[in-house]
């Protein structure tokens, strides 16, 4: 898993990452703590970690032009795929899935009826079929109709015994560890943290602040239309009605932030495209502001999905590459401020750096100085354009590529964690362990033909020297003509003769 950082207040953080986007932090599912000094110890030293304890120090500063008062001290979390897991299916879904035969047995019209009578029939793969529409008609059947203390009790009572059917362990023990630490860190520094979820907003209030330390009052979340009334002895009661009164997801998150926080986020955490609006709001206030998205890569220890990156794809906390590409707007920006002019010869690349722009970016706090005697610097780089695939790319140097591809990496690791799990003998085919992770039996495919890919291609592929041509989609396109014979396998990659 990665965290992404989409905005930030340090320069120089984000300089860092101008080389190698993969090189932003990988915050895993179960990590060892490290020194007590450390605020967030799970986290890996890189851009991410260094500008959230940045912007808590700017913030948190009277002395710096860049402090926040501790009202305005606003944090929101996305909570599923953000906070805890995600796959195969949101949590809140399996709930409702499982309250189907309480609802039928209460109302036996309802037994053959669609989509009930499929989710009755405990089919799979034909429950996993079913359409948003109809889960709309589950969801609205399962979490409506009952007294609020009714809902809450029955969630209470099913979160305390729901375990994951991959990790067979409580759903509330499978947080990420650095989230719970992150929102820590800002709680003791004065900042007040929200799950701000397209969840249920009543569902999520039943565990927050023992699972989050978030208490009821900071969720926002998908509300339901509320009517209050009485019992049968008087009682006054709060009763759950089938009426949408927000839709707390994309559009619907910064617009619940306005109609329950009343304020704008400093910081800001989501991992898919229902986030990025509330990523997007946090970002566009006045101030330091941080804005943060999860990528889920890592098969063996949770789960990999995007589209970004040659991911799998996924209805379930999609994370597309136009999202992939917001984090690296700010980094764009910087370097058009960096240089000056480039040109590209037959065998190379000039460029001229603004060498005024360069000092200011790494100390945004030194004085300004004269700009007309400085002489730019000049990069001189050898390269040349050549065909990758459908389009052109520009080579550096020989051919090699010089720098890791993140997705080429990944499809190697997760083809590996796949060949581990297979040799455990848990799955005895590619559809039981399709079904079992939640994945399409083509992806699941496409990694067990990579797991036999030669020692020396993976080594390469590792180390960023695979060829230029060599993409995550050419790779697992290749990968259904792969031959056995590890030359064969050189050839049709574009690697040299070993």
């Amino acid at each position: 898993m990665k965290l992404m950082l989409l905005s930030g207040i340090s320069r120089r953080a984000l300089l860092a990452t101008l080389a190698a986007l993969a090189a932003l932090p990988s915050p895993l599912l179960f990590t060892d703590t490290k020194a007590q000094t450390d605020p967030l110890p799970s986290w890996n030293d890189g851009p991410a970690k260094q500008a959230i304890i940045e912007l808590v120090k700017a913030t948190t500063d009277r002395a710096s032009p860049k402090f926040v008062p501790p009202e305005s001290r606003i944090a929101t979390f996305d909570q599923d795929g953000t906070t805890w897991v995600e796959h195969p299916i949101y949590t809140q879904v399996i709930y409702c899935l499982e309250r189907v035969p309480a609802v039928v047995k209460a109302k036996p019209e309802l037994k053959n009826v669609e989509p009930f009578k499929t989710v009755l029939s405990g089919d799979r793969e034909a429950i996993a079929k079913l359409s948003m529409k109809d889960l709309e008609k589950i969801l609205a059947v399962t979490l409506t109709g009952m007294t609020v203390d009714e809902f809450t009790a029955e969630v209470t009572k099913w979160i305390a015994t729901a375990k994951h059917p991959r990790w067979d362990r409580l759903y509330t023990e499978l947080t990420y560890q650095p989230m719970l630490e992150v929102m820590r860190y800002l709680r003791e520094n004065g900042y007040k943290t929200y799950i701000v979820t397209g969840g249920g907003q009543d569902f999520v209030r039943v565990y927050s602040e023992r699972v989050y330390g978030i208490p009821a009052e900071q969720i926002v979340g998908t509300a339901a239309g509320i009517k209050y009334g009485y019992d049968k002895s008087g009682k006054p009661i709060l009763t759950k009605e089938p009426k949408l009164l927000l839709n707390d997801n994309f559009a619907g998150k910064p617009e619940g932030i306005h109609l329950e926080i009343g304020d704008r986020p400093i910081i800001a955490f989501g991992n898919s495209t229902g986030d990025r609006q509330m990523l997007e709001y946090t970002k566009a206030g006045d101030g330091a502001r941080l804005a943060l998205l999860v990528l889920h890569d890592d098969t063996q220890r949770e789960y990999a999905y995007g589209p970004a990156q040659g991911l799998p794809d996924t209805k379930v906390g999609t994370f597309t590459k136009a999202l992939y590409d917001l984090a690296s707007l700010e980094l764009r920006e910087i370097v058009r401020s960096l240089v000056q002019q480039i040109q590209i010869g037959e065998a190379q690349i000039l460029v001229w750096l603004n060498r005024t722009a360069i000092v200011s970016s790494v100390m945004p706090d030194a004085p300004p100085k004269p700009t007309d005697s400085v002489e730019p610097c000049v990069l001189s780089i050898t390269a040349s354009l050549r065909r990758a695939g459908k389009g052109v790319r520009l080579v550096i140097g020989n051919g090699a590529a010089k720098a890791i591809d993140d997705g080429l990496a990944s499809l190697i690791a997760r083809a590996i964690a796949t060949r581990n799990m297979f040799l455990a003998g848990r799955d005895d085919s590619i559809d039981a362990m399709a079904s079992r992770l939640g994945v399409r039996r083509d992806d699941v495919a496409v990694l067990v033909r990579l797991s036999y890919l030669s020692p020396e291609i993976v080594r390469a592929i590792l180390v960023g020297q695979q060829p230029v041509e060599l993409t995550p989609t050419r790779l697992a396109m290749l990968s259904r003509t792969l031959p056995h014979d590890w030359q064969e396998q050189r050839r049709l990659l574009g690697f040299a003769p070993a």
